[in-house]
């Protein structure tokens, strides 16, 4: 009987290790890239900046703020990949040495981020987002 609650014991042993496993293998390879990242905060930025004309999405005022969020992403928007997670920061290209600012997780196949009016109120009441409250700012 001592045998059969040993064997009982390692089968639930092994079942478990197994399920942390496949969970741990799941979560790397479900883990979003940089180009999911860019993909979300994009999006978010491209509501931003049509919050800041006052307008909606259409042929001329696209032809403004595309350019400007592909500034904004190409040039301080990097993604750092943790193998089980990714993390989105915003980092300051005129000051390197400035500590980044997380903008978005990735987790599970999905990226998580701030809603473009939180994204908005932070660049207006922020100091450190001078630079990107003034190229949108510029688009009017």
């Amino acid at each position: 009987m001592a045998k059969k609650k040993k064997s009982r014991k390692s089968f639930k042993l092994t079942l478990f290790v197994a399920a942390v496993i496949a969970i741990v293998v799941f979560m790397a390879v479900s883990c979003p890239g940089e180009r999911d990242h860019s993909a979300v905060m994009e999006e978010r930025f491209e509501d931003v900046a049509y919050s800041y004309l006052g307008t909606t999405r259409n042929g001329l005022a696209s032809l403004l703020v595309e350019p400007a969020v592909s500034k904004i992403t190409s040039s301080c928007f990097v993604v750092d990949n943790h193998i089980l997670y990714s993390v989105g920061r915003i980092v300051d290209p005129v000051n390197p040495d400035r500590e980044p600012m997380t903008v978005s997780v990735g987790l599970l196949g999905h990226v998580f981020a701030p809603s473009a009016d939180r994204i908005r109120k932070t660049i207006d009441e922020s100091e450190e987002a001078k630079a990107i409250r003034d190229i949108f700012k510029s688009l009017k």
